[in-house]
């Protein structure tokens, strides 16, 4: 399938062309690259720009909460600043997020609520800011 044809799929639900098309601008706007690439198999896309076609293609359904797992995983590092501040758009934007990332600096300027993860285990929870004061996160689970 094209990205194209992706986003069109986001949006089966939408009876209405006239909000399809809406939507389609929106994520163009969000994301340049995927009207650029629109016409090309999917399949073919770097990593970051399947990254940013799943996203779009959750945002064509209008999509009230978002799943993002390791946005930043095999990605170049200016493609990821990109990403990230998409993803902050559409945060500040009143879609929900929730967001599993290692990248800490970007987790938790991005999150109202944290849980440090370890082993599968919860170690710790709380505002970014709590969990920056506390030494031993910080040294244990945090790197820093």
């Amino acid at each position: 399938m094209t990205v194209i044809d992706n986003l069109k799929a986001g949006a089966y639900l939408y009876k209405d062309e006239k909000e399809r098309n809406k939507n389609l601008e929106h994520v163009y706007t969000l994301f340049p690259v995927l009207k650029d690439r629109a016409n090309q198999i999917a399949g073919t896309l770097s990593g970051g720009e399947r990254f940013m076609l799943a996203i779009g293609r959750s945002l064509m359904s209008q999509a009230k909460m978002l799943l993002v797992d390791e946005p930043s995983t095999g990605i170049a590092p200016k493609v990821k600043e990109s990403l990230f501040t998409r993803i902050k758009e559409i945060h500040e934007s009143g879609v929900t997020l929730l967001v599993t990332e290692q990248d800490i600096s970007f987790a938790f300027d991005l999150a109202s609520r944290n849980y440090v993860l370890s082993a599968g285990q919860i170690m710790a929870e709380g505002t970014s800011q709590k969990l920056l004061k506390d030494e031993v996160i910080r040294k244990t689970y945090l790197g820093l």
